[in-house]
């Protein structure tokens, strides 16, 4: 059984939410990356880990995969992941092959080695570049 840890990305943005709702943390740059791609309605059960460039969390119910340059998978987790918008925590998962699946659990660790958070991936969606609308 092999564990991967995967560092937390950069810069982060706190979206406001209303009437004593929890404030949803947004990673901004994961974000702006995200709406410039668009789901192709392809899912994949797993992805093989080999392949893994980055994993960013969009917000703590939403992980971005890149996989290679530009290939980037959406992964809308079961549950939320608590803390994985904070840049000085990262992922830890283990695998008993090589394949990351929608059945495995990701944890969110912070800078001492607590785990903050864990959730269960959903299914990887593959996303496309946005076209430009022709004029």
């Amino acid at each position: 059984m092999r564990t991967i840890l995967l560092i937390g990305a950069a810069a982060l943005a706190a979206s406001c939410a209303t009437g004593g709702e929890r404030t949803e943390r947004v990673n901004k740059g994961a974000a702006e990356t995200l709406a410039k791609y668009e789901p192709t309605g392809e899912k994949e059960r797993c992805i093989s880990t080999s392949r893994i460039d980055q994993m960013t969390a969009v917000d703590e119910k939403t992980l971005l995969f890149r996989l290679g340059v530009n290939d980037y998978y959406v992964n809308k987790v079961r549950g939320r992941c608590n803390g994985a918008t904070f840049s000085s925590n990262r992922f830890q998962y283990k695998v008993t092959g090589s394949q990351l699946c929608s059945i495995d659990i990701i944890d969110v660790v912070d800078t001492s080695g607590f785990t903050t958070g864990a959730c269960s991936l959903g299914e990887f969606e593959e996303l496309a570049l946005k076209q430009e609308p022709a004029e």
